[in-house]
């Protein structure tokens, strides 16, 4: 990790600005050195100052720095850099999240560390060679169009990665629909050369645009290859109860936005909760919960208070979670499609949801219709933890969305191949 603009131009320049960029953007990198790409191409930007962007404390990014990827916050430089890796280096979850909110809460001008981070970005494109290659993920606005804008003036491909990762297709609320996705906003190919996304309907959701340059790829966030990297840097450390009861996980999603200055709710919250208050007075069952990356809601966050004793420490990561659970429930995060992918039990709050959902469409899994359901699904879990869950389908579900509807490959190979083809010159559809 280094100060901002101090290595050599990259043949490869990845700009995350968001928590769950990183989602998708280590894994590319992790292919692209796989496939032979030295690691002094590649550069890693931070483009906004978002705490969970910083490599200090990600151990999927630290993976990246010790195999030689330069990785830079422009945001968080100085005496700040120097305060957060302090914190992190006390090895207290509870010090490292004060100084993080003070450092980007209190101490640090949002506003004057975004264009920081634009401002180093622009530099270090400034001094790629001609046949570079600007990675994003489906970023827009103007610092994007900035940013792609000094990419083709210098000669340079701007490709863009699935943003986020959704086992849904739509939302029942049209409004709240066309609210995140508006007939004026401006297409993704107008900023980009060539825009990816891991399944068709990602695609087919967004602007249509020349669907020439859309191609659809899979999700490298899920790529089998990855996920068994993922194991390793999150293993099984015992630090979650063995009581010889079944081990449940369920994941609480944060049910609402605001767009527009208006707010919408896509989770049916009560039902969530009902469901989590079951859970919570079984005596046959060890029960932990996780919360939303990007927190609850402030109504969420009270209706949780008497279950606090369940609620799992933010420092033991979702994959380590995952592998101690036997059984995994959950409503619509992108989170359940790990279970999945591994064949764990799996239960979908499907009434919880106001979305349309994929599995009503690819079939797959047995979902929960209603409360009485989901009861009578998770007891017959708990009696049989090795019964059938899946069904024939399932392979098709994780074709369609781990592998893009291609037969089954190396996800974070085709993605690295697909961007070396760029930087080589390649024009045609890869």
């Amino acid at each position: 990790m280094t100060a901002a603009g101090t290595g050599p131009a990259p043949k490869f320049l990845f700009l995350a600005r968001h928590t769950n960029d990183v989602d998708h953007i280590a894994p590319v990198i992790w292919g692209l050195l796989r496939s032979g790409t030295p690691a002094s191409a590649i550069r890693y930007v931070a483009t906004a100052p978002e705490p969970s962007l910083s490599p200090d404390t990600d151990p999927r990014l630290l993976l990246l720095a010790g195999l030689g990827v330069e990785l830079e916050t422009p945001h968080a430089c100085g005496w700040r850099r120097t305060l957060l890796r302090w914190s992190c280096a006390t090895g207290s979850r509870r010090i490292n999240r004060i100084f993080r909110k003070f450092l980007f809460r209190k101490a640090l001008d949002t506003e004057s560390a975004t264009k920081r981070c634009i401002h180093c970005v622009l530099d270090i494109v400034a001094d790629m060679p001609r046949g570079g290659v600007i990675v994003a993920d489906h970023w827009s606005g103007p610092d994007a169009k900035a940013v792609t804008d000094a990419a083709r003036e210098r000669g340079l491909t701007s490709a863009a990665l699935p943003h986020g990762f959704q086992l849904h297709f739509g939302f029942d609320d049209e409004e709240f629909g066309r609210a995140l996705r508006p007939p004026d906003r401006t297409p993704l190919t107008a900023l980009y050369d060539w825009v990816a996304y891991a399944n068709v309907w990602a695609r087919e959701n967004e602007h249509p645009g020349d669907m020439s340059h859309k191609l659809v790829f899979g999700s490298a966030r899920f790529c089998p290859e990855w996920m068994k990297e993922l194991r390793a840097l999150y293993p099984h450390t015992g630090r979650l109860p063995e009581d010889g009861r079944p081990k449940v996980l369920l994941i609480l999603e944060k049910g609402g936005l605001t767009v527009g200055g208006k707010h919408y709710e896509f989770l049916n919250i009560d039902e969530q909760f009902k469901a989590l208050d079951h859970l919570a007075g079984r005596r046959d069952i060890t029960l932990r919960i996780k919360g939303n990356a990007r927190g609850l809601s402030h109504r969420q966050g009270k209706m949780l208070r008497p279950y606090l004793r369940f609620v799992v420490d933010d420092a033991i990561p979702t994959p380590e979670l995952v592998t101690w659970a036997d059984i995994v429930v959950g409503t619509c995060s992108s989170v359940l499609m790990d279970p999945f992918v591994r064949r764990k039990p799996l239960l979908l709050l499907r009434h919880a949801a106001r979305l349309r959902m994929s599995f009503d469409r690819l079939g797959g899994i047995r979902s929960a219709e209603g409360h009485r359901a989901f009861i009578h699904l998770l007891e017959k879990l708990v009696e049989e933890p090795d019964g059938k869950l899946y069904d024939e389908k399932a392979a098709d579900v994780e074709r369609f969305f781990v592998f893009g509807g291609h037969p089954p490959r190396d996800v974070t190979e085709a993605y690295a191949r697909f961007l070396t083809d760029l930087a080589e010159g390649g024009t045609d559809n890869p």
